[in-house]
C-alpha cells in the first residue's frame, strides 16, 4: 500500500481535501507546486494532468501530512480547518516540548557540519540514535571515546536547541561531555550524551509509559535536512515542499500507524527527511514521549523505538529520569483567552518607562504618534492617556475598549527566552474600558490578538527584565480580537526580518501596531470587530546607516462571513505610511518622509516572502 493510500484512511482529512475541490478553494502550496485544482482532481480521478504525478502527489500529502516551521518555540496552523481542530487543544504542550529539542552539531568533522536531532531526556542528558552519535563517537573495547579525523583531532559533538528559521534568537548551545550509552547492531538504535554540566536549563521531556495507541495523534519535532538519495520522489518536488528550507527545527503532525511494527518499534505517518534522525515522537495527549524516532523514506513510511526501549537503554547507564511517570490525559481544551492572572497594584506600575522616543539613537527621536479622534482617547490619573509598560506604551479609545496602537522598542541582541503567563487587567483604568470575556474564548469566539507581539518585549540585562517586558505583553490592553490562527506568516516574522536588517552590533527597531477602526465594522457577541490591522517598523539600516520606516497592512475581513466563521490564507501588504495615517487617523510625523512607497501610485500587493519587502529607496 503507498504512502498516498495509507493517508486516505485519515477520512476527516479526505472529506476537507474533497470539499476544497468542490468549492475551488486553493490548496496550500498548490501555487508553488505548479498544481491547479482541475490538476488535482483529475489526478484522484485517474485521468492524465498536465502536471507530473509526483508534483500532484506532493501537493496531496503536504496537506494531509504537513511539516510546519519552529518560529520562537512556536508554530502557525496549517490551512485546514481538521489541523487546527487538532492541534490547537494541544498548543501548550506541544510549545512547552519544543525549547527541549535541538540539532546536533559537529566541530571538526571531516564531513558533516552537524548529523541529526536530539532532545532533553533528564538534566544535562540528551537521547538521540545510535547511527547519529556513531558519526563522532565509537567503541573501544568496554569504553566510547570520540573518534578523530585524519589529522588526529578529536571531532567534538554539541546540541543547539535555537536553530530555527529567521528567529531572533541567539544559538544555545551545549557541548557533549560524554556518551553514556552506544547500542550495538541489533539492538534499538538509541545513544545517551551527557552534556557539559550546568549548560541548559531547559526541561526534560517525559517519557510515555502506557500502550501505544493505533491511530492516536503524534507530532514530530526534528531538524529535517535536503538528502536526494533517499526518497521515492524527484528532488525538486522535495525541495517544493520545503520551499527550500531546510535543516531548521519543524513540527511534524501525524498519527501513530502500528504499535509493535518490529520488537520495540512503531510506525508512524509523520512527514520526515534525513535530518529527523533522533527527533522527539510526542504524544499530542498527555505532552509524554511517545518515541524516538529512528528511520524513515520520504513520503512513504517511518519508525521510531519505543518508550519502553528507550527506558531499558536508560537502566543500563546511571541516569535517573525522575520524571518518567504514568500519563495523564489531556481534559477537553480550556478556555485559556478567559484566564487571568490576578490583579497586580497599581503603585507596581510607577517605575514602567514604555516606549522610549530615543531608543535608536545616532540622533534618531520618534515621537508617539498623534490621534486626531481625541474625544475617544481614553484618559486616567492626572489626565494621563500613555499606559506604559515595560519597554512598550498603548493608547487606548474608550469607545471601542481597545488600543488605538501599541508601541514597542525591541532589542533584539537582548531577547530572551520567556514563558506565557496568564492575560492581566491593568488597574489604572476601569474595568468597563477593559474587553474582558465577551467575544474571547474557543472557536467561534476570537483570540486575544496581541498588537505588541510577546516576545517583542521580552529582552533584557537579565531574565528578570525580560520576564517582566513579557508579562506585561500579557494586558487585555494590548489586544484587540482576531480570528484564531491570524497571528503567523509573514504578518508574525515582519519583526524578527527588520531586526536582520538593523545594525547587526545592536539589532535595534520601534513597531506601531494597531487596528483601523470604521463604523462598519462587525459586531460579533456584543463587540464591534476591526476588520483589518495596521504596522509601522522603523530602525536604522545596517547598510546605510540611515533611519527607515515602512508600513503594513493585514485584514480579517473574508474570514468574519455573516453567518460563519472561515478559516484561510491571511495575506499581508506592504502599503504607504500615508495611506496608514489616512484611514487610521494617526499621524507618524516624519516617518512618511522616510517611506520607500513614497510614489501614492504603487498599488499594494500581498508579500509572498521577506525577499518582496522594502527598506529602502
Amino acid at each position: 500500500m503507498t504512502r498516498l493510500e495509507t493517508l486516505q484512511q485519515d477520512a476527516e482529512l479526505i472529506q476537507e481535501m474533497d470539499r476544497r475541490l468542490k468549492s475551488g478553494a486553493a490548496f496550500p502550496n498548490a501555487t508553488r507546486m505548479g498544481a491547479s485544482n482541475n490538476d488535482l482532481k483529475n489526478f484522484i480521478e485517474g485521468f492524465p494532468t498536465d502536471q507530473p504525478s509526483s508534483s500532484m502527489e506532493a501537493v496531496i500529502l503536504d496537506f494531509l501530512r504537513p511539516c510546519l516551521l519552529v518560529k520562537n518555540n512556536s508554530f502557525s496552523l496549517p490551512d485546514s480547518d481538521i489541523w487546527k481542530s487538532r492541534l490547537e487543544p494541544y498548543r501548550k504542550l506541544i510549545e512547552r516540548r519544543l525549547p527541549s529539542v535541538g540539532r546536533i552539531e559537529f566541530k571538526f568533522h571531516p564531513r558533516f557540519k552537524w548529523g541529526g536531532t536530539g532532545w532533553l531526556i533528564a538534566e544535562n542528558i540528551i537521547i538521540t540514535n545510535r547511527h547519529v552519535a556513531s558519526l563522532f563517537a565509537g567503541k573501544s573495547g568496554n569504553n566510547i571515546i570520540f573518534n578523530r579525523n585524519s589529522l588526529g583531532l578529536t571531532i567534538e559533538a554539541s546540541i543547539d536547541y535555537n536553530e530555527e528559521f529567521q528567529t531572533v534568537f541567539a544559538p544555545l548551545q551545549v557541548g557533549v561531555e560524554e556518551v553514556l550509552y552506544l547500542a550495538d547492531d541489533g539492538q534499538p538504535d538509541i545513544a545517551i550524551l551527557k552534556l557539559s554540566p550546568g549548560g541548559s536549563v531547559l526541561e526534560p521531556v517525559p517519557i510515555y509509559m502506557g500502550n501505544l495507541v493505533p491511530k492516536s495523534e503524534i507530532a514530530v519535532i526534528g531538524y529535517p535536512a535536503y538528502d536526494p538519495y533517499r526518497n521515492p520522489l524527484k528532488p525538486a518536488d522535495v525541495t517544493r515542499i520545503f520551499g527550500d528550507i531546510f535543516d531548521f527545527k519543524r513540527m511534524s503532525p501525524g498519527l501513530l500507524l502500528n504499535e509493535e511494527a518490529a520488537p520495540n518499534v512503531f510506525s508512524h505517518d509523520a512527514t520526515t527527511l534525513g535530518g529527523n534522525s533522533g527527533s522527539l515522537v510526542l504524544d499530542l495527549k498527555t505532552g509524554h514521549a511517545a518515541g524516538l524516532h529512528f528511520s524513515g523514506v520520504f513520503h512513504d513510511e517511518n519508525f521510531a523505538v519505543t518508550g519502553r526501549a528507550i527506558l531499558d537503554a536508560l537502566a543500563k547507564t546511571s541516569v535517573h529520569v525522575v520524571n518518567a511517570k504514568p500519563p495523564v490525559s489531556v481534559p477537553a481544551p480550556v478556555d485559556s483567552e478567559n484566564s487571568f492572572q490576578e490583579e497586580a497594584p497599581v503603585e507596581q506600575y510607577n517605575d514602567r518607562v514604555g516606549y522610549i522616543e530615543e531608543f535608536l539613537g545616532d540622533g534618531a527621536v520618534i515621537p508617539l504618534p498623534q490621534i486626531s479622534d481625541k474625544e475617544n482617547i481614553l484618559t486616567f490619573g492626572n489626565d494621563e492617556f500613555v499606559l506604559k509598560y515595560l519597554h512598550f506604551s498603548v493608547v487606548m479609545n474608550k469607545a471601542r475598549r481597545m488600543c488605538f496602537y501599541s508601541a514597542v522598542n525591541i532589542h533584539g541582541a537582548q531577547s530572551r527566552k520567556t514563558k506565557r503567563p496568564g492575560w492581566r487587567l491593568d488597574p489604572r483604568i476601569k474595568k468597563e474600558f477593559q474587553i474582558m470575556g465577551e467575544c474571547y474564548g474557543n472557536p467561534p469566539k476570537f483570540s486575544r490578538g496581541h498588537m505588541t507581539r510577546r516576545e517583542d518585549p521580552a529582552w533584557g540585562g537579565d531574565l528578570q527584565e525580560a520576564t517582566l517586558g513579557n508579562a506585561d505583553s500579557m494586558h487585555v490592553t494590548n489586544t484587540v480580537p482576531q480570528m484564531q490562527p491570524f497571528n503567523g506568516g509573514i504578518w508574525l516574522g515582519l519583526e524578527d526580518y527588520a531586526l536582520q536588517n538593523a545594525r547587526g552590533d545592536e539589532m535595534m527597531i520601534s513597531v506601531f501596531t494597531g487596528p483601523f477602526f470604521t463604523g462598519e465594522d462587525p459586531e460579533r457577541f456584543d463587540i464591534q470587530i476591526p476588520l483589518e490591522f495596521w504596522k509601522i517598523i522603523a530602525f536604522i539600516h545596517d547598510e546605510t546607516g540611515e533611519l527607515c520606516a515602512t508600513g503594513y497592512t493585514m485584514s480579517q475581513e473574508t474570514f468574519l462571513a455573516p453567518e460563519e466563521f472561515v478559516f484561510g490564507e491571511y495575506k499581508t501588504y506592504q502599503t504607504t505610511i500615508r495611506s496608514i495615517e489616512e484611514r487610521a487617523g494617526i499621524k507618524f510625523g516624519e516617518l512618511a518622509d522616510l517611506d520607500p512607497y513614497v510614489n501614492e501610485e504603487v498599488v499594494a500587493s500581498p508579500l509572498q516572502d521577506f525577499s518582496q519587502v522594502r527598506f529602502r529607496r
